[in-house]
C-alpha cells in the first residue's frame, strides 16, 4: 500500500483511470486542495473493497471523494451488470462506513474499445443502475461524462476509434491512449471539467449536515 498522507481534502479512489491521472494535472486542476490519489491500476470492485479493509485505524479525513471503478469488471466474460453495480454500491457503503461525513462523486464507466462500443449495452445498463441507486441519496452524486465529448465525437458516429500506422494501433481521438481504454492528458481535462461543474452543485456532506441543523 502506498504511503498514506497525514491530511487530505479530496480522495481519488478506483482503478487505473484515476491512478494514471498525471500528478502535475491533479495539482493544477485541484489547486488549493490536498489530494490523495488512492486508486490502483487493474482494480475491480472486489479489489477495492479489500483495499479499503487494509486502511489503518488512523487515517486522513477527506471531505470529498471521486470514485471511478467497474471498467475492469466489465470484460469478457462479463458478469451480470447487476453484480458489478452491487460491487460499486458496496464500495460506496464501505467508504461511508470509514468516513461518515464524506461526499462521494461516482463517475460512470466510460466507453472503450475499437469503436468505443465494447460491451456498450452492458456499460450503459451498469451506469443506469448505479445512477438510479445514487439518485437523491445525501452525500452522493453520480455523473456520466458525455461520451461524444470524451471520444471526440466518434462514439455517436459508431466509427472505428483507431487506425494502424507504422504497424501499430493509433487512437483517432486525442483524449484516449492507443489502447482505447485509458486517457491522455486532454481526456483528463474533459473529465475534470465535468467533475468540477458537478462539484459546484454538490456540497460536502458536512455542509449538508450543518445546513440541516
Amino acid at each position: 500500500m502506498a504511503s498514506i498522507p497525514d491530511a487530505t481534502d479530496l480522495l481519488l479512489i478506483g482503478d487505473s483511470l484515476l491512478a494514471y491521472w498525471p500528478e502535475d494535472m491533479v495539482a493544477n486542476q485541484f489547486a488549493g486542495q490536498r489530494v490523495w490519489n488512492f486508486a490502483v491500476g487493474g482494480s475491480k470492485t472486489q479489489n477495492l473493497l479489500w483495499l479499503l479493509d487494509q486502511l489503518p485505524a488512523r487515517k486522513p479525513q477527506p471531505k470529498r471523494a471521486i470514485l471511478l471503478i467497474g471498467t475492469n469488471n466489465l470484460n469478457q466474460p462479463a458478469p451480470p451488470t447487476c453484480a458489478i453495480a452491487a460491487g460499486i454500491e458496496a464500495s460506496v457503503h464501505r467508504l461511508q462506513a470509514i468516513w461518515p461525513r464524506l461526499a462521494i462523486m461516482i463517475v460512470g464507466v466510460p466507453p472503450k474499445g475499437s469503436d468505443f462500443h465494447f460491451l456498450d449495452r452492458e456499460r450503459l445498463s451498469l451506469n443506469r443502475t448505479v445512477s438510479r441507486w445514487a439518485d437523491g441519496k445525501p452525500g452522493l452524486r453520480f455523473i456520466e461524462i458525455d461520451p461524444d465529448l470524451l471520444t471526440c465525437g466518434l462514439y455517436g458516429q459508431g466509427r472505428k476509434a483507431a487506425e494502424i500506422r507504422d504497424g501499430k494501433t493509433r487512437s483517432l481521438c486525442e483524449n484516449y491512449a492507443d489502447d482505447l481504454g485509458h486517457f491522455r492528458r486532454p481526456g483528463y481535462r474533459v473529465i475534470h471539467a465535468a467533475i468540477a461543474a458537478a462539484f459546484k452543485e454538490m456540497p460536502t456532506e458536512a455542509e449538508t449536515l450543518s445546513a440541516g441543523k
